[in-house]
């Protein structure tokens, strides 16, 4: 499988004006975009960009990323790097944590997969 077939999922129209005329400080009322890959392992040929915070990879329990030689598998905005657990080697440039959920990145070094 490759990249082409993860789905966006996006907050319905109504929604997103409901949550303009609430205030932005209102607790739990936080967004987060997510862009959602069915299981399957995914050939990355390039990194996978988060431009914001406020967007996360979700993946269906045994979603694994699996990126090619020398690419950076996801670049983001956030304040943490993660990088392999057997090999130390970079997978993921400035994100949050909660950024990557319910999926898996093969490492393009060791091969160890990675669980977040």
């Amino acid at each position: 499988m490759h990249i082409e077939n993860a789905v966006v999922e996006t907050i319905p129209q109504k929604q997103e004006q409901e949550q303009r005329k609430e205030p932005e400080s209102a607790p739990g009322k936080n967004v987060m975009k997510a862009i959602l890959f069915k299981k399957g392992e995914y050939t990355l040929p390039n990194s996978v960009v988060l431009p914001s915070p406020d967007v996360c990879l979700l993946g269906e329990q045994g979603t694994v990323l699996v990126p090619q030689q020398n690419v950076l598998p996801i670049l983001g905005v956030g304040n943490k790097d993660i990088r392999c657990h057997r090999c130390s080697y970079l997978l993921a440039l400035k994100i949050e944590k909660p950024q990557l959920q319910n999926l898996a990145i093969k490492c393009p070094a060791c091969g160890y997969v990675n669980e977040f």
